[in-house]
C-alpha cells in the first residue's frame, strides 16, 4: 500500500514540479499533517546534503520517492512523539552533540555547512529539526522497549576478544586537492581535467593553484592521520593505494576531493578493555532498539491515514 502511494504521488509530482506558483500546494496529507510541493523540494535538497555522493546519479523520480518516504516518516514520528508528550522536552544539548557528530561524518565545519544550506535555500534550523525528531523518536522507542533489551553476553565476549586481537592500526600521510563544482558542471569532467594535469605536474603545485582547501598554501598537505579519524569513504578510497598514488574523486558538499597517499605506517593500539566492553554493549543495545523501532514504525504506518491530493 505504501509503495503504491509513493508511485501515484511521484507520477502526480512530475506534472507539477515545473510550476513554481503551486509550491505551497498540498500534495499529501499524513494523518493531520499536510505536506506541500515546497516541502518535498526542500527535503530532496536536505537529503542530498546529508548523503553526499550517494544521490547525484538518482533519477528525479527516485529522488522524489525518497523525499516522500522521508517526510512521511517524519510526520508519523512527530505525531507519535506529540501523542506521548515528548515534544516539549528541552533537547538543545543533545541536538548540538549530534550536530558535532554529523559535521565530523561529513568532514565539514559548521560555517561551511551553513553556507551550503543557505545556498540551497535551507536554514540550520531545518537540519536541527531533522536531528531533533530522531532524538525524540529514539527516546520514545527506548522508553517503550527498554525492558525487552537482552544482551547476548557470549556475543559481547566474542567481539571483545576479536577487538583485543587487533593490536595495530594504520596512519596515513595524506595530501588533498578540493575543487569547487558549480551546478552547471559535471563533477567527473572537472575531475578528468585535474587528473590530466596530475600526469605531468606535481600534486602540491596543482593544490596551491586550484584547491579551495585550507591546506592549499602547504601544497595540500594534511599530515599524518589515524584511520579511526578518517571518514569511511576516505578509508575505502585510500586503503588499496600504493604510496604516491591518488584517489578517484570523492564528492563532498564543496565539490570534489582528490587525496594523495604520501606514506603509511602501522602503529600499536592501546586498548581500554572496560571502555571497549561498554561500547560493544551499547552497540548491541542500539541494534536491538533499531529492530524494535522499525517494527513500531511499520505498525504506525499501517494505522496512519495517508491521502493524496490529486487536484
Amino acid at each position: 500500500m505504501f509503495k503504491k502511494i509513493f508511485f501515484a504521488l511521484v507520477f502526480l509530482l512530475q506534472s507539477q514540479i515545473l510550476f513554481s506558483d503551486i509550491s505551497n500546494k498540498i500534495v499529501l496529507t499524513v494523518g493531520n499533517s499536510p505536506i506541500t510541493l515546497y516541502d518535498l523540494k526542500q527535503e530532496v535538497k536536505l537529503l542530498s546534503i546529508l548523503n553526499p555522493g550517494q544521490l547525484e546519479n538518482q533519477s528525479v523520480e527516485n529522488l522524489q520517492s525518497l523525499a516522500i518516504e522521508s517526510l512521511t516518516i517524519k510526520k508519523i514520528k512527530e505525531q507519535e512523539i506529540k501523542n506521548n508528550q515528548l515534544d516539549n522536552v528541552e533537547d538543545d544539548e543533545f541536538v548540538e552533540y549530534e550536530m558535532a557528530r554529523l559535521l565530523k561524518s561529513l568532514d565539514v565545519d559548521k560555517t561551511s555547512l551553513e553556507k551550503i544550506l543557505t545556498k540551497n535555500d535551507l536554514e540550520i534550523d531545518d537540519l536541527k529539526n531533522h536531528i531533533l525528531i530522531e532524538i525524540r523518536w529514539n527516546r520514545l522507542v527506548y522508553r517503550i522497549y527498554k525492558n525487552k533489551i537482552k544482551i547476548d553476553k557470549e556475543s559481547v565476549e566474542r567481539q571483545l576478544k576479536e577487538y583485543s586481537m587487533k593490536k595495530s592500526s594504520y596512519e596515513y600521510f595524506l595530501s588533498e586537492i578540493i575543487v569547487p563544482v558549480s551546478e552547471s558542471q559535471n563533477p567527473n569532467e572537472v575531475y578528468q581535467k585535474v587528473k590530466g594535469r596530475l600526469i605531468g605536474e606535481k600534486f602540491e603545485n596543482i593544490a596551491r593553484e586550484i584547491s579551495i582547501s585550507q591546506t592549499r598554501d602547504s601544497g595540500g598537505e594534511i599530515g599524518w592521520v589515524n584511520e579511526k579519524n578518517l571518514a569511511e569513504i576516505v578509508i575505502k578510497k585510500i586503503k588499496d593505494l600504493n604510496v604516491g598514488e591518488t584517489t578517484s574523486p570523492i564528492l563532498i558538499p564543496e565539490g570534489i576531493m582528490i587525496i594523495k597517499l604520501n606514506n603509511k605506517r602501522k602503529i600499536k593500539n592501546e586498548i581500554d578493555k572496560d571502555q571497549l566492553k561498554r561500547n560493544i554493549i551499547l552497540n548491541e543495545r542500539d541494534k536491538i532498539l533499531k529492530t524494535h523501532s522499525k517494527m513500531y514504525l511499520n505498525k504506525l504506518k499501517s494505522n496512519t491515514m495517508i491521502e493524496i491530493n490529486e487536484k
